[in-house]
């Protein structure tokens, strides 16, 4: 179980330094920020354009931009067990909270996880042993 909390709940323990820096950007830009449409335009933006660009331009053979979309696939994995990790023990009420024992098990799977794509990455630049 994740996040389910109503807006009340969610804001009972107030804004962060991060949220707090967001806002401030977005009164002091010209366009809304945080509004739905240009959320949109720059995920499509950067995702769908810019991203496949710089990663084409950095390797030119395909087998490798395969390779190399598949580690950041691999990336992303312990990124979502680490963060599911921080938000149901942060932001959940005390009766809703996993146990020790899920949360240690999580905790050790995203850091298990996270170790294969890495090493990977640095003995493909040549950095690791093989």
């Amino acid at each position: 179980m994740t996040l389910i909390l109503t807006r009340s709940q969610r804001n009972d323990q107030g804004a962060g330094a991060l949220l707090k820096s967001l806002d401030a950007l977005d009164r002091k830009l010209p366009w809304p920020l945080f509004e739905r449409r240009w959320l949109k335009r720059l995920y499509i933006i950067t995702v769908t354009g810019l991203v496949p660009v710089i990663i084409l331009m950095l390797f030119s053979d395909p087998v490798q931009v395969m390779s190399v979309s598949g580690i950041i696939a691999a990336a992303h994995t312990p990124f979502i067990a680490l963060t599911a990790l921080y938000v149901n023990r942060s932001r959940l009420p005390s009766s809703l909270r996993p146990g020790i024992a899920a949360t240690v098990i999580m905790g050790l799977a995203g850091l298990f996880i996270s170790a294969s794509p890495f090493s990977h990455l640095l003995n493909m630049f040549g950095m690791f042993g093989d």
